[in-house]
């Protein structure tokens, strides 16, 4: 339900950017240096890439993450959709770890 899960990024983002230590901040310090409280495509894919040591993001892995965490649907991820974007870039290589392994799929 689009509702809630719009109350949920807002209340995520509430704690994530509530002081300039938070790491919405400082993601968004480094990552959006234009400030424009958005990341495109190639800042979400630094972004990532950067959270999991310098692992290669595809394009298939950012339209997942896109895909589960823009809420607004306009095709980038705003500073109150960070987390969501990074719980479903985590989720992402769960999956891909369980399907190397030959695990069964879990949705």
């Amino acid at each position: 339900d689009n509702l809630m899960a719009a109350v949920t990024c807002w209340r995520v983002y509430q704690s994530s950017f509530a002081d300039e230590k938070s790491m919405g901040v400082i993601l968004f310090k480094k990552f959006d240096p234009e400030e424009t409280g958005y990341l495109e495509r190639d800042q979400l894919q630094a972004m990532l890439s950067d959270l999991s040591g310098g692992q290669d993001v595809t394009e298939d892995d950012l339209d997942f993450v896109i895909d589960q965490a823009d809420v607004l649907q306009d095709g980038k991820i705003s500073k109150m959709e960070l987390n969501q974007a990074i719980a479903a870039w985590y989720q992402r290589q769960t999956m891909l770890q369980s399907e190397e392994l030959g695990e069964p799929k879990v949705n």
